[in-house]
């Protein structure tokens, strides 16, 4: 994501006007801003947004551990192998901020390939619903980091330092 897109994340009424005297938003006051809010957040952040790659295994790790305790997932069977796979997948799609269809031979890669999966029936049966819970997880990071931008870039200390 470029600054142009983060700044639209911020609230600025007095920042349209030229000549304000106020400053601009800089990488610095989102960096700023990033730190204070929940590490996995801030990190998912880096990752997805400001095209930070370097920590995409800690972020898979972290989300590996929230998905074995969710809920939701308690009684899906899965192959460790496939898991780590599958996890790995929705972050490359979270950070590329691009979807690979399910089953498509026109495309160069889709999910039933990348996952090994030998039928369109086996994704759907094991693998989407685990899918659509990392999506809603990401969904909810992606509502903290806008809402903790959003109160922590008005405040003061921040964007009149």
């Amino acid at each position: 994501m470029s600054l142009e897109k983060l700044k639209l994340l911020a609230p600025k009424p007095n920042r349209l006007e030229r000549g304000s005297g106020k400053p601009e938003l800089t990488w610095e006051d989102v960096a700023s801003a990033l730190s204070r809010n929940d590490p996995i957040h801030s990190l998912y952040a880096r990752i997805c947004y400001a095209g930070d790659r370097s920590e995409i295994r800690k972020l898979e790790q972290q989300l590996r551990h929230i998905l074995i305790e969710h809920p939701d997932l308690q009684k899906s069977i899965i192959e460790v192998r496939a898991f780590r796979k599958l996890v790995w997948l929705a972050i490359c799609e979270a950070a590329t901020a691009q979807s690979f269809p399910v089953s498509d031979k026109t495309w160069p890669v889709d999910k039933i390939r990348l996952l090994n999966l030998k039928t369109r029936a086996s994704w759907y049966r094991t693998y989407a619903h685990i899918y659509l819970t990392i999506q809603s997880i990401f969904a909810d990071m992606d509502q903290q980091v806008v809402r903790g931008l959003n109160t922590k870039l008005q405040d003061p200390l921040i964007v009149g330092a």
